[in-house]
């Protein structure tokens, strides 16, 4: 079976073994997915490649801990989506005028 259709599980446990290649294809399995989503919400391409760069090298650093058994989509999107909650409300913070 060739590399580009394992599933997830199985390409997690490739990057946990330090498989870069497997972590490659994970990427562009969800990148595409992910900034579609994201470009919804946040009409800045920049934001939303940041915001899906984050979240994939937060992936990758906890590899050894992670336990997704089956798809790794719906993780990826709940993740995303409240790295986006986090910045409209670091956005919104700063648009608010200082009071002392």
């Amino acid at each position: 079976m060739a590399s580009r259709n394992l599933p997830d599980h199985e390409l997690l446990q490739r990057c946990r073994e330090g498989n870069t290649r497997a972590f490659d294809l994970l990427f562009e399995r969800y990148f595409n997915k992910l900034n579609l989503f994201a470009l919804k919400y946040i009409r800045q391409q920049s934001i939303t490649e940041e915001l899906i760069m984050d979240l994939m090298l937060k992936v990758w650093e906890k590899k050894d801990n992670f336990q997704e058994e089956g798809s790794l989509g719906p993780y990826l999107f709940k993740a995303l989506k409240n790295s986006m909650i986090d910045y409209f409300r670091k956005r919104s913070s700063l648009q608010l005028p200082f009071v002392s």
